[in-house]
């Protein structure tokens, strides 16, 4: 059956609740830690959520990272089927796609599904992960898989071999690249740090899809510079506001741009992909690396 964006969407309802809770994204609002340029303060925001099962008197520990990824692989799958679709292909059984098929236009990187198919490293790397672990998913789904206990998981060939072992933090990884690629897929788009983040997890996988890294940045927690937006033309010192940050973080990277306007509005944007030089803009106009917060 072809997939459509709305179809994509219903059918990864619960994948997608489920991986948020069992390997979720950074969050990154609310801002954890923000610098406040105009006070030059530092203000830090604790915030903390944990669960404890107990059964029988005793705490229960039950690793079910194996399960995370058997989603992630799922909608892994989905987004293939919706780019194998759009771009105009047809099942050879059919209308509904055959495994085989899959793997097959997967490991050559065929389909459309924007914005992830124009950025051909990262699609290649997402696709041919996916075609490389489709042995793994079976054994999970089908009771046949091993796990270690490291957390690895290790699946079994049509003959019944061992696969190299899916080690715990290559299933991190690939639930974490599953869902930002989902995101992307269903946004339409995606941000210069989102795609950092996602060349990142593509590239903890290497030793899976063989292909050359991406080069990719982590996203974690990016504290929040704050800013006034005074001013018609607004004027935004971006390589002070950099040394700001560096000045109290000079280990971190990535950084949020609170921009504070007049009329209550706040504008947000990635400090390390802005301009490094003096921007001056309407603020009825913001530039689009800017956006308002929500």
């Amino acid at each position: 059956m072809a997939m459509n964006l709305s179809d994509l969407n219903d059918a990864t309802e619960f994948e997608r609740w489920a991986l948020s809770g069992l390997v979720p994204l950074p969050a990154t609002r609310p801002h954890s830690v923000v610098k406040d340029t105009t006070k030059n303060a530092v203000e830090i925001r604790l915030g903390t959520a944990q669960i404890s099962v107990v059964a029988g008197g005793k705490t229960v520990a039950v690793d079910i990272l194996p399960l995370a990824f058997g989603l992630a692989w799922k909608i892994l799958d989905l987004q293939a089927e919706l780019a194998f679709d759009s771009s105009g292909l047809i099942p050879s059984r059919g209308q509904r796609w055959l495994f085989k098929d899959k793997v097959r236009h997967a490991r050559a990187g065929s389909g459309s599904c924007l914005p992830l198919s124009a950025d051909s490293p990262v699609w290649q790397a997402l696709l041919t992960s996916y075609a490389k672990t489709t042995q793994v998913r079976h054994s999970l789904v089908h009771g046949q898989a091993d796990f270690l206990p490291n957390g690895d998981l290790v699946g079994h060939d049509t003959q019944g071999r061992p696969l190299p072992p899916l080690t715990r933090p290559a299933q991190e990884a690939f639930c974490r690249a599953a869902q930002r690629s989902l995101n992307a897929t269903l946004n339409g788009t995606i941000t210069l740090r989102e795609r950092a983040d996602l060349a990142f997890h593509l590239d903890q996988l290497s030793v899976i899809h063989g292909l050359l890294a991406i080069g990719g940045v982590e996203l974690d927690h990016p504290p929040l510079i704050l800013a006034d937006g005074t001013g018609n033309p607004v004027r935004l010192d971006i390589p002070q506001l950099l040394q700001e940050a560096l000045s109290s973080w000079p280990s971190l990277k990535q950084f949020d741009l609170g921009v504070r306007l007049p009329d209550g509005r706040t504008l947000v944007g990635e400090l390390e992909y802005a301009p490094k030089r003096i921007v001056e803009f309407d603020p009825a106009q913001p530039p689009d690396w800017l956006f308002v917060e929500p």
